[in-house]
């Protein structure tokens, strides 16, 4: 790589676009002034490809830091009232939004592309809702911090109902649910409460009449599908357990509890076969932590924990194999930070917080996101009963020209070994 020829090269690319800001600036608008805005718009695209297909495939292999993606918030999505802890994506057009005192709306893309809340919220959920789980296309599992659990169907004209009766059975919190077949639903919840949900022939759900011993008096508050036959539960005080599916059909937990996590964990996201991102907090801690599988079968977490969040961790999601979405608050607002995987392995935050999440005055915190597209993720939460802040994260790809200009030697010293 001739690495004085692409200084220039950017030079010129510089050069190209002040050429073109300076004849919008000063051209007024007449049929002269946008021809000679679309020739200067023209030349500099062209100069831009032509630099981009000669040098940027050398620098994304070997400098993938130079290339990120760029985040930013939209405005506020009014209409929802209370805080928000549920989302679950309905069609390529449609949300379910789940919240405070049962409030549930359907949040809807419109022809221009905007996403707005409908007039009117779905009636007949009673408690507030913390967890939702798609069953079918027409049925979604709603179920809250008091034990209450309703079916939400779609009816034929393609609106949404809560059946009129709860489903009786679970006595207490439900923080997680997730689903093991088409036919079994795992809910877990307050002290370590783990049940099944079954469905019978007739269609209809109910609970098992046993509680799965073995978390021991633990709230859960997040179970992940390890493998058809593990799920991985965690909760308070960092306890990490592992629910197995026996020859016969029962799900028991392992004896051995997983060291290592201190704080309370509230959300798991799966990184690899061999990784599992954990985190959590208690008291604005935002606990960070990598659990990873060992050549015998083992999950342990690694000894160092991740640094870098500041609030507690409400929502982890992963956004590549290299970018993880973390996002909470409770005392810094709606924290949002990228944790980033290097070339060595290690996962690290990014230095500064991701702006545009919070509304002065308030404590207003992330408790739930969804990605909707490659470009955009809808977060939601809130800081008070009548504030259900709903916002969309949009991402753009991106290079850095002033580290590429930094890095030139460093490429073409590799380049050059290569």
């Amino acid at each position: 790589m001739n690495c004085t020829k692409l200084k220039a090269d950017i030079e010129r690319l510089r050069e190209a676009r002040d050429a073109f800001d300076a004849t919008v600036a000063t051209t007024l608008d007449t049929g002269l002034g946008k021809i000679k805005c679309n020739e200067a718009m023209k030349q500099t695209s062209v100069l831009e490809d032509e630099i981009l297909q000669t040098y940027m495939k050398d620098a994304e292999k070997h400098n993938p830091e130079l290339f990120c993606d760029i985040f930013h918030y939209g405005e506020n999505i009014v209409g929802f009232h209370g805080v928000i802890h549920s989302t679950i994506k309905l069609s390529d057009n449609e949300v379910l939004v789940c919240g405070n005192n049962g409030e549930t709306r359907i949040l809807r893309k419109g022809e221009d592309g905007l996403w707005n809340y409908g007039n009117n919220s779905i009636n007949g959920f009673d408690s507030a809702v913390h967890s939702t789980l798609r069953l079918s296309d027409n049925e979604v599992l709603v179920c809250s911090y008091y034990g209450e659990t309703r079916i939400l169907r779609k009816g034929e004209g393609g609106s949404w109902s809560y059946d009129r009766y709860s489903i009786d059975g679970f006595r207490g919190n439900i923080c997680s649910t997730l689903k093991l077949s088409d036919s079994e639903v795992l809910a877990c919840g307050s002290s370590g409460k783990t049940r099944i949900l079954r469905k019978g022939e007739d269609g209809s759900w109910s609970y098992d009449r046993y509680n799965i011993d073995g978390f021991r008096g633990i709230d859960i508050f997040s179970a992940m599908r390890l493998s058809d036959s593990e799920v991985l539960a965690c909760g308070s005080s960092g306890k990490t357990r592992i629910l197995r599916k026996g020859e016969d059909g029962s799900w028991n937990y392992d004896s051995e509890k997983i060291n290592g996590f201190h704080e309370d964990i509230l959300s798991t996201t799966r990184l690899s076969d061999s990784e599992v991102l954990a985190c959590g907090g208690r008291y604005r801690r935002g606990e960070t932590r990598i659990l990873r599988k060992s050549e015998d079968g083992s999950w342990n977490y690694d000894g160092e924990k991740i640094v870098g969040f500041r609030g507690d961790i409400f929502s982890t999601m992963k956004l590549s194999d290299t970018e993880v979405l973390v996002c909470g608050g409770d005392g810094y607002g709606g924290e949002t930070r990228i944790l980033r995987k290097d070339e060595d392995g290690l996962w690290n935050y990014d230095s500064n917080s991701i702006d545009g999440f919070s509304i002065d005055g308030f404590d207003d915190s992330i408790r739930s996101t969804l990605r909707l597209s490659d470009n955009e993720v809808l977060v939601c939460g809130g800081g008070g009963l009548d504030n259900g802040e709903t916002r969309i994260l949009y991402i753009d790809g991106g290079i850095d020209l002033d580290k590429l200009k930094q890095k030139l030697p460093d490429i073409a010293a590799k380049k050059d070994e290569a």
